[in-house]
């Protein structure tokens, strides 16, 4: 299970935070599940102003009740890490949005009956505690499940603009979750390269722009979900996540610095 705790500091001190959650080890312990303890308390936080984060491959809708066989767990697991933003992955029908809010609302009930807050683009689902001021995300790479009954399925990501609280800086969070394509192939690492590109230059096109959906300076960003990152194949998407540097340029445009300050 991954899980980031996000200390706030003032936007204008801050270079741009860049988080990457890589493959979750959970997602494939389905028949363990039965035997994950019962956790009375949510684990301590040092801090109010922390940000939790927690990311999670649930393979294939294993969360949704009444079939799906991993609910309990997760709703154990959820109680017990108490996360502020959670990305889930291999969540794979749509309009699942309500659904999940739902769950939410019963794992962790927020006060003043607020309800938790649900976007999803491809199998990615972003859900968070705070507003968003905005959603967005983008459909990448098309890889069909017709198995599934998915035959227009693409891996993508889903991004939204969170509304921090006061006692977190009260500042803005920008979260981008993603699923990368698995395999060790020369044309999987070249599927999960176009993807870094395409959070690159979607990034890019975010920062000072006049447009509605856009980000200000030193806005942190966390880039959170399943990376698949295959040993012994080529990490250049994941240090394009990183520093920015775009491969296609051609497709993607120009590289984009992800460092809010030089030092």
């Amino acid at each position: 299970m991954n899980r980031i705790s996000l200390q706030r500091a003032n936007r204008r001190l801050q270079p741009l935070l860049l988080l990457l959650a890589l493959v979750v080890v959970i997602s494939g312990c389905g028949k363990n599940d039965a035997i994950l303890p019962v956790v009375s308390e949510a684990l301590h936080r040092s801090a109010a102003s922390d940000v939790r984060v927690m990311s999670w491959n649930v393979k294939i809708n294993s969360i949704l009740p009444p079939n799906g066989i991993r609910h309990e767990s997760f709703a154990r697991i959820v109680r017990a890490i108490d996360p502020d933003v959670i990305a889930l992955q291999e969540v794979m029908w749509p309009d699942l949005a309500a659904q999940l809010s739902r769950q939410m609302n019963g794992y962790i009930p927020l006060e003043d009956g607020a309800s938790w807050y649900v976007h999803t683009v491809s199998d990615n689902v972003l859900i968070s505690r705070y507003p968003m001021r905005w959603q967005g995300g983008e459909l990448t790479t098309p890889y069909p499940f017709p198995r599934l009954g998915l035959p227009d399925f693409h891996h993508g990501f889903a991004a939204a603009l969170l509304e921090l609280p006061g006692s977190t800086g009260g500042a803005e969070l920008l979260v981008v979750a993603m699923h990368n394509k698995s395999g060790g192939d020369h044309d999987d690492v070249r599927l999960r390269q176009n993807h870094a590109d395409a959070i690159v230059r979607w990034i890019r096109e975010l920062r000072g722009s006049a447009q509605e959906n856009s980000i200000a300076d030193y806005t942190p960003i966390v880039i959170l979900g399943d990376m698949n990152a295959v040993p012994n194949a080529s990490m250049a998407p994941f240090e394009t996540l990183m520093s920015g540097d775009i491969a296609d340029e051609d497709t993607f445009g120009s590289d984009f610095s992800l460092v809010w300050l030089k030092f």
